[in-house]
């Protein structure tokens, strides 16, 4: 009978398990097993006539890697991984296969929380031994590992790293980019290979680069992607060699063409605050209490509110980008901008008070905690008011009544309809939250109409406002505003339609609403990279012949 090397895995993997069942302990187990895998079982071959070549022998502690993943070992994976690097990267004949087959092992436990250190560890140590070894392929191997390294690293993109540790692994990332990307040569023996290592360190550096809104050298980066392979004939790797070209040239498109221009906002509110604030500190109150008031109430915050608002209009622009070149899923949320707040400038002729030119209304909604849990689930972006009072940063920072928004877009009126236009081509999903139907809210329903997403929206219903606090500041009824309701013509081809009151969180109808977005969502992500990139393009490109 003749065994092959997934057999003979198979075998050893059984005789490793009996030896920790029977051993004392597990360490002494594992010791005694790598001694038979390494020594032992090497010398009865021999001594049987039947030697063990090293090429087979490799092939052996592979499968051993294989069968461990394939059931669910990770931390045995790891240990085998780490004996077949001791005991074959030294060999002349395997040492670079041994090289690249444990970059990609590392890698692939590198995912595993628990092992994240450790592999990490464990692949910078594997880029030294590479490095001694002789030769072109040795020189190679080195540089895979550093591209898996990088690729590795680029994890310290992910939310809720702590900045010190991102700012590390950055660091550490593009370094290990740079490297590959210096040796490129187009005369090295093994250049078509070279090319598609140089290529792939330019598009892990781009993240990077991205994360750190370096557009110019991320669009550098992508430029030279496509450079490396103008005219270069035939290609050893010609299908390697369509998916980095189609990453770049993707690339290039978002950064042309996803870009937010400059918010204009309206700060009559903040204005008026101040110089109200102004009008109470004279008199009386000014010769009394001026030492005991915090003078902070005297500051002009409109710049400071502004500019907080502005750098968060363009952290959202970067994530957005950021997310487009990875085909990874965005959700858009559109609303009534007065949903849960809103604000005048008009003074009230009920409160009757000379001073008194502006009100902020905070309004609790049935909706909020599933919006908020949303939020707190994907990546969402909204289209925010230019015009609330204190720039929706209060809704931020979590103001009562409002859900937690941290993505908000400050969109222009003059470019309104182009840039949504835009965001419901990026966006995966897209939520309508509305109490009325507003002339905005009935644009934005019939652009997603006009580019066929109707399926792919969410449309969360609230009451609307009794007017009480209107009627409370101007002592008559507030303008009237159709209601958006469930049959209302304008929401006809919708099918995920829900009512907030009826989303309670003892409702069954709260997870059908969250069900509708994050089960789509859930599905992007659980596709490979270029998949992601795939899908993101054959929607851009669909929508743009519309």
């Amino acid at each position: 009978m003749t065994f092959g090397h997934s057999d003979v895995a198979a075998i050893l993997l059984e005789r490793w398990d009996s030896m920790r069942s029977s051993g004392t302990d597990l360490t002494t187990a594992d010791a005694e097993f790598r001694r038979f895998l390494t020594v032992d079982a090497l010398r009865e071959l021999e001594a049987m006539g039947t030697p063990l070549a090293v090429d087979d022998h490799f092939e052996v502690f592979v499968h051993l890697v294989h069968r461990c993943f394939a059931l669910d070992r990770r931390r045995d994976a790891m240990a085998l991984t780490d004996w077949l690097v001791a005991h074959f990267s030294g060999h002349g004949e395997v040492g670079p296969d041994a090289v690249e087959f444990a970059a990609m092992a590392y890698g692939e436990l590198h995912r595993d929380p628990g092992l994240r250190v450790r592999s990490e560890q464990s692949m910078t140590g594997l880029v030294g031994i590479a490095e001694r070894g002789r030769g072109v392929r040795f020189e190679f191997a080195a540089l895979f590992t550093l591209v898996q390294l990088a690729q590795l690293l680029a994890t310290v993109l992910r939310e809720g790293v702590d900045p010190r540790e991102r700012s590390d692994g950055m660091r550490q990332g593009v370094k290990a980019c740079d490297r590959v990307i210096r040796r490129w040569d187009p005369h090295f023996p093994l250049v078509e290979r070279l090319r598609i290592l140089v290529s792939t360190a330019l598009l892990v550096k781009a993240k990077f680069l991205l994360a750190d809104s370096d557009t110019t050298a991320v669009r550098s980066a992508y430029s030279k992607v496509v450079g490396l392979f103008d005219k270069t004939g035939d290609l050893e790797d010609p299908a390697a060699a369509e998916v980095l070209l189609f990453r770049a040239r993707h690339g290039l498109d978002i950064l042309d063409s996803v870009r937010f221009p400059e918010p204009a906002f309206k700060t009559e509110y903040l204005e008026e605050t101040r110089a109200a604030n102004r009008r109470r500190a004279g008199g009386e109150l000014r010769r009394r209490l001026l030492a005991a008031l915090p003078r902070s109430i005297f500051k002009d915050r409109t710049r400071e509110l502004t500019r907080l608002a502005r750098r968060l209009h363009e952290r959202t622009g970067t994530q957005i980008r950021a997310h487009a070149l990875m085909g990874a899923p965005i959700v858009l949320l559109l609303r009534n901008f007065d949903l849960f707040e809103w604000s005048t400038t008009d003074a009230s002729p009920v409160v009757g008070e000379s001073d008194v030119a502006h009100a902020q209304v905070i309004r609790a909604v049935a909706g909020q905690g599933l919006i908020s849990s949303l939020c707190s689930r994907a990546f969402v972006t909204h289209v925010a008011s230019t015009s609330a009072a204190m720039l929706e940063l209060d809704a931020n920072s979590g103001m009562l009544g409002a859900p937690k928004l941290r993505y908000p877009l400050y969109l222009p009126d003059d470019s309104w309809q182009e840039q949504v236009r835009k965001l419901i081509e990026l966006c995966e999903h897209i939520v309508v939250w509305a109490d009325k139907k507003t002339p905005g809210l009935t644009g934005e329903l019939d652009l997603i109409r006009s580019l066929g997403r109707e399926a792919d929206t969410t449309v969360l219903l609230e009451e609307p406002a009794d007017g009480s606090n209107y009627i409370a500041l101007y002592g008559e009824p507030p303008p009237e505003i159709p209601v958006l309701a469930p049959e209302d013509p304008s929401l006809r081809g919708f099918p995920n339609v829900f009512m907030a009151r009826n989303t309670g969180s003892a409702d069954n109808d709260a997870d059908s609403f969250l069900d509708s977005v994050l089960y789509p969502v859930g599905e992007v992500l659980a596709l490979d990279d270029h998949s992601r990139v795939v899908r993101m393009r054959n929607r851009l490109d669909e929508m743009r012949r519309r």
